[in-house]
């Protein structure tokens, strides 16, 4: 996972997409648009101050106890949303929540783990 920087559409090479960026180094490489998945920041932060991104997992205390959540943007209605991981949530948007309230634990991609096998 990197954060990116700059990309560039490199047609001459199969459609490979050069992407430069940092995670705790500096890279700068090709990458092929089918391993290629982008994260967007919400222009929020949760409750420790960490920026919420798009495929993140969040916990939240509610009424029925801690719930996890997978952030993902809802076309439909042009808002951040909280789709649930268990069986007992429900979906609810980003900001009626309270991006304050939630803790960013993961993400989809680096630990599935935390999404329970589903």
């Amino acid at each position: 996972m990197v954060y990116v920087l700059e990309m560039q559409f490199m047609f001459e090479s199969e459609n490979g997409i050069w992407v430069k960026g940092y995670n705790n180094d500096r890279i700068d490489h090709e990458i092929f648009p089918e391993n290629l998945e982008l994260m967007q920041y919400t222009g929020l932060k949760d409750k420790n101050g960490k920026e919420i991104y798009s495929k993140d997992i969040a916990e939240c205390l509610t009424n029925e106890g801690l719930e996890r959540y997978v952030v993902d943007w809802l076309d439909e209605l042009g808002a951040w949303g909280l789709f649930p991981v268990g069986p007992i949530s429900k979906g609810e948007f980003l900001y009626s929540i309270g991006a304050d309230t939630l803790e960013i634990i993961g993400n989809i991609y680096q630990n599935p783990k935390l999404l329970n096998g589903k």
